[in-house]
């Protein structure tokens, strides 16, 4: 299932593909493996424990014990390292209540755990830029799925629950604006103070852009207004043409 960003935003929406292209960094989708589906090569591997692959949100996915975490070093890896002006990050994701390790339970969904990507940590999910200074969080629920994204524009850091903005920050905590970001070390996903429990699926990293709304919407399934009037026009062309053929 290659590019499922790129098939979702062009065909729901009809955007033009160029986010699927230079900007994609990465995207695991986990349907046979860990590797990376942009093309680009940036395949991930085990860190800790055993990552397995289940049932996800759309064909499979990685499931995380609460003892296992996947990443990829990206210190040789200038396009994954940064800085990043702009960026990025999404994922469909499943915490298990039934592995939570305690109320402070604390994983990495995407990132480094501090100056780029979203934590799962006490019933929120807290995303981060600038070297965790630009910080926000919001509640999270468990036992279903849930799609997460992130995007930094340069001034602005905002947080996506299912499509939907939910919070944005521009200052780091000591009032100063929000500046480019990097990726320290290695991009890790299901490592933390406690390790992440649950599932991620269809994880993407695109740099140098902040995806629109729409965008976001569009990945998430959430239909805009003219998203359905593309739809009611195009089965109303088909019946039309039934009724043509069959005439």
């Amino acid at each position: 299932m290659r590019n499922f960003i790129c098939t979702m935003i062009f065909a729901a929406i009809m955007l033009t593909p160029s986010v699927c292209s230079a900007a994609l960094l990465a995207e695991w989708n986990f349907d046979n493996d860990f590797n990376d589906s942009s093309g680009n090569g940036h395949h991930l591997s085990t860190k800790d424990g055993s990552v397995s692959l289940v049932a996800g949100k759309v064909g499979n996915a990685a499931f995380f014990d609460g003892s296992s975490s996947l990443s990829i070093n990206t210190s040789s890896i200038p396009a994954l390292n940064g800085p990043f002006t702009s960026f990025s990050v999404g994922a469909w994701v499943f915490v298990d209540p039934s592995l939570l390790n305690g109320p402070a339970d604390a994983g990495i969904v995407f990132g480094d755990g501090f100056s780029l990507g979203m934590t799962y940590h006490f019933g929120s999910v807290f995303t981060y830029v600038d070297q965790g200074q630009g910080n926000t969080n919001f509640p999270v629920s468990t036992g279903e799925f849930h799609h997460l994204a992130q995007t930094f524009d340069g001034t602005t850091s905002r947080f996506y629950l299912d499509g939907v903005e939910v919070q944005t920050e521009t200052q780091n905590s000591d009032g100063t604006p929000l500046v480019s970001t990097g990726i320290v070390g290695e991009i890790q996903l299901g490592d933390g103070s406690n390790f992440f429990t649950g599932i991620i699926d269809e994880v993407f990293f695109v740099g140098g852009e902040a995806l629109s709304a729409s965008e976001l919407e569009a990945i998430a399934g959430v239909p805009e207004p003219t998203t359905l009037v593309f739809f009611a026009l195009g089965a109303l062309l088909v019946g039309v043409r039934k009724r043509i053929c069959c005439a």
